[in-house]
């Protein structure tokens, strides 16, 4: 195998390297409404250090790696403060934290739609991995960036919603006057996904360049005989 030959398979292999593995809990948008106080720009000025967060219960230990969110968007990507908390037995909401950071938000964003003249985004993001015990927790989400037109989306296929206007120290039940936000969490119990439209393309270049050469290299074989 020649060295442009291992080269191209090297990079069509890479391409198609997953973004992101199974799913543990998802809460998609339901195309209703979306609220920006979880932006810490309109947040700020509306209510204060807010977080958006979203329970959720896991039957099996799972290895959280990334997570998404849906957002209604008229500005560009900003990045997430994100915290894992324990769900308090006794309240329902969000308790202590466990794990807590912040990740920019990838550059891939794919286009959803349109609602009330806002582009809806599915917007992504890497976390540590993290393994979480059988149990129920909470996503809490800020989003960080210096335009008011950043919405998050609301979900009514799940409840669990709660906020905090005090960064965490304080929790209510809802938010946004929805039942659920739009999140989703993935772990890496499957390691396959779809490749993005631009690993495709490098794909198909790389394979057509695997082809050439072995078309190349059969071409003077035919001649000799």
């Amino acid at each position: 195998m020649s060295r442009l030959t291992a080269l191209c398979i090297a990079g069509a292999l890479a391409a198609a390297a997953p973004a992101f593995a199974g799913v543990t809990f998802d809460n998609p948008f339901d195309y209703g409404s979306g609220t920006c106080s979880f932006n810490t720009t309109c947040g700020s000025r509306l209510t204060g250090d807010t977080y958006a967060a979203q329970k959720f219960s896991i039957a099996a230990p799972r290895t959280i790696v990334g997570g998404r969110l849906i957002t209604l968007s008229l500005a560009d990507e900003g990045s997430v403060n994100w915290q894992i908390r324990w769900a308090d037995a006794s309240t329902g909401l969000p308790g202590s934290q466990m794990y807590a950071g912040n990740a920019p938000i990838h550059y891939y964003r794919p286009y959803l739609g349109n609602f009330l003249g806002a582009a809806i985004f599915s917007e992504s993001y890497d976390l540590p991995a993290m393994t979480l015990a059988a149990g129920s927790y909470y996503l809490a989400l800020q989003y960080v960036t210096p335009s008011f037109n950043v919405f998050l989306g609301s979900a009514s296929a799940f409840g669990g919603a709660a906020q905090s206007n005090d960064g965490g120290a304080t929790w209510a039940p809802g938010y946004g006057g929805g039942p659920g936000i739009a999140v989703t969490l993935y772990d890496n119990s499957w390691m396959g996904s779809v490749p993005e439209p631009a690993s495709w393309a490098m794909m198909i270049s790389g394979f057509g360049l695997i082809g050439a050469q072995l078309r190349r290299r059969r071409v003077p074989a035919v001649s000799a005989a």
